[in-house]
């Protein structure tokens, strides 16, 4: 399994739900009510109800590990190569809407799987 630093995954799932309200380049101003918006229903916990693609990602990446006991080798996936999106906010302008802290808080078991369970790579 691959795991992503829990303030890269929440950086990347605000940047990608934005990227799908068709917001225009220079609103600068929804982009920010709208990363508010995400970031507080990241802290809360999106369901099923409140669309796929929000319930996925913001999902907890340790929510997707069924059991401790599991035979799973971890990977960080900085130590890969990946695509990346269209950037509206990078993480130190996330950090500073007060609804980041809430928001990480809410991976506080993701931080226990990336910071002790994943493999370190060469």
């Amino acid at each position: 399994a691959v795991l992503r630093h829990p303030e890269d995954r929440l950086l990347s799932a605000v940047n990608f739900c934005l990227s799908d309200l068709n917001i225009h380049p220079n609103d600068r101003t929804r982009a920010i009510i709208e990363a508010r918006s995400l970031l507080r229903g990241a802290a809360k916990g999106y369901e099923r109800k409140d669309g796929l693609v929000r319930h996925f990602s913001f999902r907890t990446q340790s929510s997707f590990l069924d059991d401790d006991h599991m035979k799973i080798e971890l990977f960080k996936l900085e130590n890969l190569d990946r695509n990346q999106s269209k950037k509206w906010f990078n993480l130190t302008e996330l950090q500073a809407f007060p609804e980041y802290g809430p928001a990480i808080e809410a991976y506080d078991a993701d931080w226990n799987l990336y910071e002790f369970r994943s493999i370190f790579e060469a």
